[in-house]
């Protein structure tokens, strides 16, 4: 077996396991975003509170898919998840000002968002701890 193709079978076994906890954590934050549409008839506010719903719920699950638990990349993936907070709401926007259902523009985007997630995720929020320091995080302490 070549050394190219078993160095890709954990980032493949990696992405299956995203793709399934991301399949748990998008029906959570689906079912959530349209509960509050439903109940504020205000998108903006609904993907806010499905957002915050799902950070938990997803913090736990996305660091087991990742081998990486314990608090300290929590404030990565609050960053993470408050920049998809933001493009999220701009394409809901968009979408839906040019006539698409407010519930299909939620779908598009959860589409268009997955493959970006899967890497911010892996390289940014639950980097490997050697590919963390070469990124110089954490930063040294000085002596």
């Amino acid at each position: 077996m070549n050394r190219g193709a078993s160095a890709q079978r954990p980032v493949l076994r990696q992405a299956i396991l995203f793709l399934a906890a991301g399949g748990l954590n998008t029906c959570f934050g689906y079912a959530a975003f349209a509960v509050c549409l439903w109940a504020t008839r205000s998108k903006e506010l609904a993907v806010v509170l499905g957002t915050a719903a799902g950070v938990a719920f997803n913090f736990a699950t996305y660091g087991a898919v990742f081998s990486r638990t314990g608090f300290a990349r929590l404030p990565h993936f609050i960053a993470f998840y408050t920049t998809v907070l933001a493009a999220n709401i701009v394409l809901l926007r968009l979408l839906t000002s040019s006539g698409m259902n407010a519930y299909l523009a939620q779908a598009v985007f959860i589409l268009f968002s997955t493959p970006i997630s899967f890497v911010t995720m892996r390289t940014l929020v639950f980097p490997k701890p050697a590919e963390a320091r070469s990124r110089g995080w954490p930063p040294r302490r000085a002596t």
